[in-house]
C-alpha cells in the first residue's frame, strides 16, 4: 500500500465532489431559481452524466502516473467522493432510495473507469510486471 498515491487520490476526490456540487447548485438555480429546487428529468440526467464524467476524469488524473494498480487508484477516488458526500450530508434528510445507491455506485464505477483508462494509456515500460 506504500505505492498508492494517497495525497493525489484524496485531492482528486475532494475536487471532483466540489465540481459536482457546484454543477448541481448551478443546475438547480438554472432550472428552479433556488439551490433546493427539484430537478426535472432532463436536469437529473444531465447531473448523472456530469457526475460520471467528472469522477472518471479525476480518477484518470489521480491514476495517470501510478506505477501499479491504476484501476484501484481510480476506484479509490470514487470512494473518496462518496465519503465526502456522506460527510456533507450528515444530519440532513437524505432519502435512501434506489437513486441514492445508484449514484454512489456510479461514482465508484466512474473512478474505476478513469483508472482503467489511465492504465490503458500508460506505456508498457511503466506497467508493473504481472506475477
Amino acid at each position: 500500500m506504500r505505492i498508492m498515491r494517497w495525497g493525489w487520490i484524496v485531492l482528486a476526490g475532494v475536487v471532483a465532489e466540489g465540481v459536482s456540487i457546484a454543477f448541481l447548485v448551478g443546475l438547480r438555480y438554472w432550472q428552479g431559481g433556488s439551490a433546493r429546487a427539484e430537478l426535472s428529468a432532463l436536469g437529473n440526467a444531465m447531473f448523472e452524466v456530469e457526475l460520471f464524467a467528472v469522477t472518471a476524469l479525476f480518477g484518470w488524473w489521480a491514476a495517470r502516473k501510478t506505477i501499479s494498480w491504476p484501476l484501484l487508484d481510480g476506484a479509490l477516488v470514487g470512494v473518496v467522493t462518496i465519503v465526502i458526500y456522506e460527510i456533507l450530508a450528515y444530519g440532513q434528510p437524505v432519502p435512501h432510495n434506489a437513486e441514492y445507491f445508484f449514484l454512489h455506485g456510479m461514482k465508484l464505477v466512474a473512478g474505476a473507469v478513469g483508472g482503467w483508462i489511465a492504465g490503458w494509456q500508460a506505456p508498457a515500460r511503466t506497467r508493473a510486471p504481472v506475477s
